[in-house]
C-alpha cells in the first residue's frame, strides 16, 4: 500500500514590504524581470497594491 505525506509548503517570512523593496532593487539595477516578478508577488498577495501596480507599468511602458 503506497502511503503519500503531503507536506505544508514552506513559510515565507518575507513582508510584502521586504518583497518590494527587493522588487525596487532590481528594478533600479536594470534586472526589469527579476523587479516584475517581485511585484507580481506583491500582487498576489495584496491585488490591488498601489504602488507594485504602478511599477508593473513602469516596466510596461520601458519595454515599449
Amino acid at each position: 500500500m503506497l502511503t503519500l505525506t503531503l507536506k505544508a509548503p514552506p513559510q515565507n517570512t518575507e513582508s510584502v514590504a521586504e518583497v518590494l523593496a527587493r522588487g525596487l532593487a532590481h528594478h533600479q539595477s536594470g534586472h526589469l524581470a527579476e523587479a516584475e516578478a517581485c511585484y507580481l508577488d506583491v500582487l498576489r498577495l495584496v491585488p490591488d497594491h498601489p504602488a507594485a501596480l504602478h511599477l508593473i507599468g513602469v516596466i510596461a511602458e520601458q519595454h515599449g
